[in-house]
């Protein structure tokens, strides 16, 4: 372990490991949960926005089915084409308001009723809280190393 980086990934792994420790099973599976349930909101949304943007980039495409269309749409329609990042964007952020509701209502029913803390942390509770968090950790260490790659990827 030579780099720096190399340190702030591992630091991060143990910090959430130390944190599922205290907190216990329950209460950290509660938080893997909701993790889980923020991963498949954004890629659901990301899904969702990419089949709406394909889909609206062939109507812009197909000039002969523009007169039959109301003239909102053709606006809207001729402004999708002049900044289609930034309707992207609306649209990816219009669809994870839905998924997340959804998702949402689905998860709040389970959550208090599967996994709800009861009383006291345990030894046993807390090591699974320390593996549980550990899991998290890997996994806010390798988002942690994305967003940087990512990021160098466009500075640079």
């Amino acid at each position: 372990m030579k780099d720096w980086l190399d340190w702030v990934l591992w630091g991060v792994v143990a910090l959430s490991a130390l944190a599922g420790f205290r907190r216990g099973f329950e209460r950290e599976s509660r938080r893997f949960v909701q993790t889980a349930a923020f991963v498949a909101e954004i890629a659901a949304s990301s899904a969702a926005a990419v089949a709406i943007s394909r889909y609206v980039r062939n109507f812009v495409l197909q000039d002969g089915q523009r007169a039959s269309v109301p003239g909102w749409l053709a606006h809207l329609a001729a402004f999708w084409q002049q900044s289609p990042r930034l309707c992207n964007w609306i649209v990816f952020l219009a669809a994870y308001l839905i998924v997340a509701s959804a998702i949402g209502a689905l998860l709040a029913p389970l959550g208090a009723r599967w996994i709800r803390p009861r009383g006291r942390v345990r030894t046993l509770s807390r090591a699974g809280g320390l593996v549980v968090g550990g899991a998290l950790g890997a996994f806010r260490a390798a988002a942690v190393g994305a967003g940087l790659f990512l990021a160098l990827q466009y500075v640079s």
